[in-house]
């Protein structure tokens, strides 16, 4: 039976949807302009009639409930949580760089320097949702963006879950060209292991430009992979192939771990001055979504919608909103927030968190985002040159590309 989807209002609240920024399968993901804050943000809108199945429904609430517990300067923020008859709108930080997948192809591959600094900013968010015992299981450079600085966002917690010390998992999820032979071998396995591997795999594609693996066809490509069957450039460094080698260890219980990678000769030479430039910077909290406000969300049982539509949200904003449009006139003269979101009040924040915003100072001169610049507009049409989408179970390669496959590619 054939169910039209309905159409994407053109704003939500004090929220007004602009460019298209990323469509999934089930998703569609919109850049926002908040008309009190004059400032943008990203909103991943979710029909409800893909959320019809118990297992969709409960996947986006994992999700959900997982991005509201993260607070880290490598993570995308979730701001909140809104909902109409149709849709559910999930108002994140805007990551004005887009996707790392797309720099890399931009670029051709990253210089060693480079590499080392994002794969320790990659290596922290990892580090950190790890400590909270979840895995992301989806770990890949088309899930990890880039700001206005190009300092890394982890994104895209779909296919994350919550993991008790040494407990296994069954399904294979993810991309197979980012996942562990110990994922694809259908045997239970550890996810937090997995996402090491996955590390390996985006280490490898930023300093190379290349995925590790030749194969085309799927089951000699999964074959491949679980024989860790690659190569690493001679050009590369010895401390960045032992690095690679050791993320990407088909024995798991070999594999390096998030603390030895951290420890590891190749990420620890950085220069102090390089690090100072990347991390030394003010740390968003962005409006942290509300527990509460989302439970309530989620466990509403009236037949009747929470929001009626956009006009009558719009005299209803939501308290987090609220609370921080009140502050705004005060915050103004401020160090500015590196995502240009609302500051939450500290009573909203952890310990943890206010500890390191004292401890952080932003070095990083930002522009306005009352205005995207033409460069920023032009990057966001920009079609993928070097890769296409694949659908289905079949890798699909881009013939004109001159590099070896980097590629879209993940399980149903």
């Amino acid at each position: 039976m054939f169910v039209e989807i309905p159409l994407i209002p053109t704003s939500i609240g004090p929220y007004q949807f602009r460019a298209v920024l990323g469509e999934g399968a089930t998703s569609v993901v919109k850049l926002a302009f908040h008309t009190k804050s004059m400032q943008y943000f990203a909103c991943k809108v979710v029909s409800k009639l893909h959320l019809s199945t118990r297992n969709r429904l409960e996947k986006f609430q994992t999700e959900i409930k997982v991005m509201r517990s993260i607070h880290h300067p490598h993570i995308v923020q979730l701001i909140e949580l809104l909902e109409d008859e149709n849709f559910y709108y999930a108002i994140m930080e805007f990551c004005a760089r887009g996707e790392l997948f797309e720099y890399i192809a931009t670029n051709k591959k990253l210089s060693e320097t480079e590499s080392k600094l994002k794969m320790k900013q990659i290596l922290e968010a990892v580090s950190y949702i790890h400590s909270l015992g979840i895995a992301h299981r989806d770990l890949k450079p088309e899930n990890l963006l880039l700001d206005t600085c190009y300092h890394i966002k982890l994104s895209d917690f779909g296919f994350s879950r919550y993991v008790e010390t040494n407990n296994l998992v069954r399904t294979p999820c993810g991309s197979p060209c980012y996942a562990s032979p110990e994922c694809l071998s259908g045997q239970p396995y550890d996810p937090m292991k997995s996402d090491i591997w996955s590390c390996g795999v985006i280490l490898y594609v930023m300093v190379t430009g290349q995925l590790p693996w030749t194969q085309r066809n799927s089951a000699q490509l999964f074959k491949q992979i679980q024989e860790g069957d690659y190569k690493t450039p001679s050009f590369l460094s010895d401390q960045c192939r032992d690095l690679i080698t050791k993320m990407m260890c088909v024995d798991f219980n070999k594999r390096i771990s998030i603390e030895e990678a951290f420890n590891h000769p190749w990420i620890n030479n950085l220069r102090s001055g390089l690090v100072g430039q990347q991390y030394g910077r003010k740390i968003s909290t962005a409006g942290a979504a509300s527990m509460r406000d989302i439970d309530q969300i989620f466990q509403e049982k009236t037949s009747s919608p929470l929001l009626a539509d956009s006009t009558q949200y719009s005299q209803n904003v939501s308290p987090i909103v609220n609370q921080n449009n009140e502050n705004a006139d005060q915050n103004a003269d401020k160090s500015p927030d590196v995502t240009h979101t609302p500051t939450l009040k500290k009573s909203h924040l952890s310990n943890q968190m206010v500890k390191l915003m004292k401890e952080s100072e932003s070095t990083c001169t930002l522009p306005t985002l009352n205005k995207i610049s033409e460069n920023d507009k032009n990057n966001m049409k920009k079609k993928k040159k070097v890769m296409k989408i694949t659908q289905g179970s079949r890798l699909t390669f881009n013939p004109h590309a001159n590099r070896r496959n980097l590629v879209r590619y993940s399980f149903h």
